[in-house]
């Protein structure tokens, strides 16, 4: 079996416009991360805005996979949830 790994080229980082310190952390990974925007996620039956009429939350669930993220958009006539 071979070891998989996908690393970021830095020069098809920067034609893509990827902050600098977003391209340093990719260049010092061995295997795929994610790199999350925020410092944390929102707390049990909060909100978080993310954008302007877009908010994230997560709802907690009563078994091993503990939660979920939905994300609540507005629009004219009020706000839809989708998970």
């Amino acid at each position: 079996m071979s070891d998989i790994s996908l690393q970021l080229d830095p020069p098809i980082a920067r034609q893509i416009d990827l902050p600098s310190d977003v391209v340093r952390e990719r260049e010092r990974l061995a295997k795929p991360t994610l790199v999350y925007p925020f410092d944390a996620p929102p707390e049990a039956g909060k909100t978080f805005e993310v954008a302007p009429g877009v908010v994230w939350m997560r709802m907690p669930l009563p078994m091993q996979l503990n939660h979920i993220n939905v994300w609540g958009l507005e629009d004219e006539g009020g706000w839809a949830v989708v998970d």
